[in-house]
């Protein structure tokens, strides 16, 4: 064990505590499985710090078994931990620490229960809901596409103005946006629902900055859409740029998941 890692009993209990689930509400994908042949699990999963041991989020003021204690760490699968790590001011501390709560809340909650069932909803019309939802922003997740295979970087990247207004429409509300059970959109099966509600924190994060929160005249808007790494893995240097990014990598999860909902390969994998 390094000294930037937590120890294995500590890692054992934070996988345990969420049942060996993603801790992430919008992700939640199971990160163990039981091998016969050896009796034991094999994990895909992360113990990863919520304030962190060097880098992201890190408390000075913390003491070292603080920092590596049960209280300090929160189970993720490994594509969560990377995007909470590389996006700080996207997953700050008290989010985290709202995410560690609700899982184990939730993975507690299913003890003597039978497995959760939901007579009173069509998944049918709940599918059609989420992939409306999903329509309703993609002019938004083409422009981002736009910053994102940008190819000069000489200039920035031009944030459209329809862009500007879509976001502002739906991020920062009104009548017809509203993200409540008067939204067309929004679902009530709850594997919809917790991906829906990650994705409009994200546009809300994004509607918050000056270039979306202020009207502005003509297609001026640069972007700096500086960037390192490829492909879901990039690392932006603007922190706009980042958010965006991370909500259409978002997106791209929830179309992929709604694409292959229910079919034969769920099965068959």
């Amino acid at each position: 064990m390094t000294k930037s890692r937590f120890p294995v009993a500590i890692r054992k209990k934070l996988m345990d505590s969420v049942g060996d689930f993603c801790s992430a509400p919008h992700c939640r994908v199971r990160t163990a499985k039981f091998d016969p042949e050896t009796g034991k699990k094999i994990s895909i999963g992360d113990a990863a710090h919520i304030k962190g041991a060097r880098g992201p989020r890190f408390d000075a003021s913390q003491e070292n078994s603080e920092r590596h204690g049960f209280w300090n760490g929160i189970w993720l699968c490994g594509n969560c931990h990377r995007r909470v790590d590389q996006n700080t001011k996207l997953y700050p501390t008290d989010l985290l620490l709202r995410w560690k709560q609700k899982a184990m809340e939730d993975h507690n909650y299913q003890l003597g229960r039978p497995a959760p069932s939901y007579p009173g909803l069509d998944l049918r019309d709940e599918l059609k809901r989420a992939k409306n939802f999903l329509g309703h922003q993609l002019p938004i997740v083409e422009s981002f596409n736009d910053m994102i295979f940008f190819r000069s970087r000489n200039s920035g990247y031009a944030i459209p103005e329809d862009t500007i207004t879509r976001v502002a429409q739906i991020a920062i509300g009104s009548y017809a946006y509203s993200w409540n059970n008067n939204n067309e959109h929004w679902c009530f099966f709850p594997d919809f629902h917790r991906r829906q509600a990650e994705i409009i924190r994200l546009l809300k994060i994004i509607g918050d900055y000056p270039p979306f929160s202020v009207s502005r005249i003509g297609n001026k808007t640069l972007l700096n859409d500086a960037h390192e790494g490829k492909g879901d893995s990039l690392v932006f240097l603007d922190p706009l740029a980042a958010a965006m990014f991370l909500y259409r990598n978002e997106w791209n999860r929830m179309n992929d998941y709604l694409n292959n909902y229910g079919s034969d390969d769920t099965y068959n994998s």
